[in-house]
């Protein structure tokens, strides 16, 4: 026996599926958050500036296999201080 939908159920649902998509406001993400939105799968996350200011990036040349950063970036990364 199949119970029945309550009438303002069923209206919310229909109106839900046959209302339009409502875009975001096309708003440019500023510093850190467009930076973060660029950057890919097997891009440099080697950072560049200050993350509050919109000139904020990363390098974002292509990575080894599993690397988070290129060759150049990872090399520095690595780099052992000695002491004097």
């Amino acid at each position: 026996m199949r119970k029945s939908v309550p009438k303002e159920v069923a209206q919310a649902a229909a109106t839900r599926r046959s209302s339009p998509v409502i875009a975001k406001p096309a708003v440019k993400p500023r510093g850190a958050a467009n930076a973060v939105g660029a950057i890919g799968f097997g891009d440099c996350r080697w950072p560049f500036g200050d993350p509050r200011d919109d000139d904020f990036h990363f390098c974002c040349a292509r990575t080894g296999e599993g690397a988070v950063y290129c060759e150049e970036h990872a090399a520095v990364a690595r780099t052992v201080m000695t002491r004097r």
